[in-house]
């Protein structure tokens, strides 16, 4: 997420974009302060969300890059354009049962394929979606 910082008495914005990290010093706090609304500007989405959490904190963790590959290949595609507080548990669930049923579309007869648990956490697999 973007920060407004001091240096040397001088405002500065802290932020990444595309992936780099920037610093851009301002004269007055106001300066910056503009600054930093613009770049906050518009609704929290999936896909801000990720970018700011991928290059922050969450960098750091050992499973990150598997972190951004789910983000990249599964989610983003799909609600990345969402904003978070438009993201409810039943946009969640029919996203889960979307990529099941694609599953056991796509599974037939291939070598590997695997059907999903049907145990998890005290409930079964077509309850979840509706066919239990």
């Amino acid at each position: 997420m973007p920060t407004l910082r001091w240096r040397l008495g001088k405002p500065f914005v802290d932020y990444r974009q595309a992936g780099r990290r920037h610093r851009r010093t301002f004269a007055t706090r106001e300066a910056a302060e503009a600054f930093l609304a613009k770049l906050l500007a518009g609704p929290m989405t999936l896909r801000r969300w990720a970018r700011a959490y991928t290059d922050g904190p969450g960098s750091l963790k050992a499973s990150a890059s598997d972190d951004k590959c789910r983000l990249r290949l599964h989610l983003l595609p799909v609600m990345g354009d969402m904003p978070l507080d438009e993201i409810a548990e039943a946009t969640v669930e029919t996203y889960r049962c979307s990529r099941r049923g694609a599953a056991a579309a796509g599974a037939g007869g291939r070598r590997g394929s695997r059907s999903p648990p049907s145990g998890r956490r005290g409930r079964s697999a077509g309850t979840l979606c509706g066919s239990g």
